[in-house]
C-alpha cells in the first residue's frame, strides 16, 4: 500500500512539473519575436567572382617523349610533361647542362604545347639513382632482397644542391 501511495505521489509530483514547464514554455513562444533585419550598408556586401566553368581543361601528355600533336587529339592533348634526371643536367659538380631540357622545351612549343617539368633524383628500380655522383647514397634492400643505391635525402649535400 506504501509502495501504491509512494508512485501515485511521484506521477503527481512529474505532472505537475510537467504543466508548470509547459506553461512557461508557452509564454517564451509567445512573447518570442522575430529578430528585424536591417539591410546590409554597402562596405559590408562582398561579391564573389565566379571564373567562367572549366568545360574541358584538357590533358598535359606525361612523359611526352614523342611530341603528339594537339591536332591529332582535338580538344583533350594541350600540353606535355617530362621528367629528366638530375645527373644528366648537372654532369659535374656546379656545371649544367640544360641542352636535353631546352630542346625538349622547344619541340613543345613548336607544337603551341605548354609544358610541365620534373627533375628526378631517383626513378625507382627502373631507373635508380638519378642523383650526381657527388650526392651521397645510401643502400636499401628491395622486397626481394635486391640492394637498391638511393640519395641520401638527409645529407646536407643533398639539400643545399637540390633546389
Amino acid at each position: 500500500m506504501r509502495l501504491r501511495v509512494g508512485i501515485m505521489l511521484l506521477v503527481a509530483g512529474v505532472l505537475i512539473l510537467l504543466a508548470a514547464g509547459g506553461a512557461q514554455a508557452g509564454r517564451a513562444i509567445r512573447d518570442y519575436t522575430t529578430p528585424s533585419l536591417r539591410p546590409h550598408e554597402a562596405q559590408d556586401v562582398v561579391e564573389a567572382v565566379t571564373p567562367p566553368p572549366i568545360t574541358n581543361p584538357g590533358i598535359y601528355v606525361f612523359l611526352d617523349t614523342t611530341h603528339l600533336r594537339p591536332s591529332d587529339y582535338p580538344g583533350v592533348v594541350v600540353g606535355g610533361h617530362n621528367a629528366f634526371q638530375w645527373k644528366r643536367i648537372e654532369t659535374s659538380y656546379g656545371y649544367y647542362d640544360w641542352s636535353r631540357v631546352d630542346t625538349w622545351i622547344e619541340q613543345e612549343a613548336a607544337l603551341g604545347k605548354p609544358v610541365g617539368l620534373a627533375i628526378n633524383t631517383y626513378e625507382g628500380v627502373s631507373g635508380g639513382n638519378a642523383s650526381p655522383s657527388w650526392i651521397p647514397t645510401i643502400v636499401c634492400t628491395d622486397y626481394y632482397g635486391n640492394p637498391h643505391a638511393i640519395p641520401n635525402y638527409w645529407s646536407s649535400e643533398y639539400q643545399t644542391n637540390f633546389r
